[in-house]
């Protein structure tokens, strides 16, 4: 798979998150309940496969590395047509300094930027969110680690397997 870099995303917290693209995040959490990984910190490039309108496949990963595909760690559910990438610990951080902004942040400049944009980074007070619209849109996919020497060193999303619900 040929992978093209939509962005560097620097890394200063320890876990990575993929959510739908209008992250909420609340002033009480402390652990990601999204799919994340947890990887050092410093300097990651978000990718996409752009083999189907807009994206087949999503990841992050650690600049410069290699890596393989590893277990699944669980499932994005997707209802805005897109997700976000987040390096969760300074951007909690943020939002639980300035609960009210990131509030009003999300219902108007993140909002109006996901639907304007097939990807791209917008910052909230300084911390990045990248966005990439999700494949066909709305749906539920799977996520997975990405190792390098047996150590995680990303995270993949393959929005072209959409996760059946079970009735």
């Amino acid at each position: 798979m040929n992978y093209s870099k939509i962005c560097d995303l620097e890394i200063k917290g320890k876990r990575i998150v993929i959510k739908d693209s209008m992250i909420m995040l609340s002033t009480n959490e402390d652990t990601p309940e999204w799919p994340f990984v947890t990887v050092e910190n410093g300097k990651y490039e978000v990718q996409a496969l752009e083999d189907a309108d807009p994206y087949s496949a999503t990841r992050i990963i650690k600049s410069g590395m290699s890596a393989v595909r590893g277990k699944k760690i669980g499932d994005v559910e997707v209802d805005h047509a897109g997700v976000g990438i987040i390096d969760y610990d300074s951007f909690l951080s943020v939002v639980k300094k300035n609960y009210d902004e990131y509030s009003n942040w999300t219902s108007m400049a993140l909002d109006d930027f996901i639907w304007d944009q097939v990807s791209g980074k917008i910052d909230f007070l300084k911390e990045s969110l990248v966005f990439l619209h999700s494949g066909d849109g709305d749906g539920t996919y799977p996520v997975y680690e990405l190792l390098h020497n047996n150590n995680v060193v990303g995270l993949e999303c393959d929005f072209l397997v959409e996760i059946e619900e079970l009735n």
